[in-house]
């Protein structure tokens, strides 16, 4: 079973999560850059400012679902899908979270797609479990050819169980990171440099240093 995990982050607000069972914390849909919506669409990644807030203590920033991954084209292969699009949710025998799940279809729309979508998903150690010296962090760029993907939207990639204690036991943070894709991150043009996607860069791994 799992539960709600309120997680204060000294001067950036507090986060609520799940947490399974003792040995896993799990934070969904946070934030690392501000939105690449608007005058911000095919712009370098920004940063979240320094004065920016998750909730506050009394309405911590919910971090319990998955936000939504970024637009995509519906590829297909021998008549299946391979995007992650709309279909029914799973109970993760793992988390059991309920994750949505790929469905192969001749006909599909996609689901929780949006430009805004510079959001990870962290699953770290219970607090308990903390060495002196901390815990290192795996930072996780999905693969798809720069024109699909998304970060463990999918329960046969949740990392749940490298870091359960009945799992592999891995004392480590791992963050899934989500990032802009085919022409919202890598549209190139006069005028337009191309390289959106991997400006998540300069904007995740030091921003995710308050977080962690």
């Amino acid at each position: 079973m799992h539960q709600d995990l309120i997680l204060p982050i000294p001067d950036h607000g507090s986060l609520r999560g799940v947490r399974y069972g003792t040995s896993v914390h799990i934070f969904l849909g946070v934030p690392y850059a501000l939105p690449p919506v608007g005058p911000r669409r095919w712009q370098k990644t920004i940063p979240l400012p320094p004065d920016f807030s998750y909730g506050t203590e009394g309405n911590p920033y919910d971090c319990t679902k998955f936000g939504p991954i970024c637009p995509q084209p519906n590829y297909m292969m021998n008549g299946k899908s391979l995007s992650a699009v709309q279909g029914p949710s799973v109970r993760c025998p793992k988390s059991h979270l309920h994750l949505p799940i790929v469905v192969f279809s001749k006909s599909l729309t996609l689901v929780q797609a949006s430009e805004d979508c510079l959001l990870s998903n962290i699953w770290t150690p219970a607090s308990g479990r903390q060495s002196e010296d901390g815990w290192p962090v795996y930072v996780w760029l999905h693969g798809g050819w720069l024109q699909m993907g998304n970060p463990c939207h999918t329960p046969h990639s949740d990392p749940w169980e490298l870091i359960d204690e009945t799992g592999a036991d891995l004392k480590a943070i791992v963050i899934a990171v989500g990032y802009r894709l085919n022409i919202f991150g890598f549209l190139a043009e006069q005028g337009v440099d191309g390289n959106f996607g991997f400006c998540v860069n300069d904007a995740c791994l030091p921003g995710a240093r308050p977080g962690v």
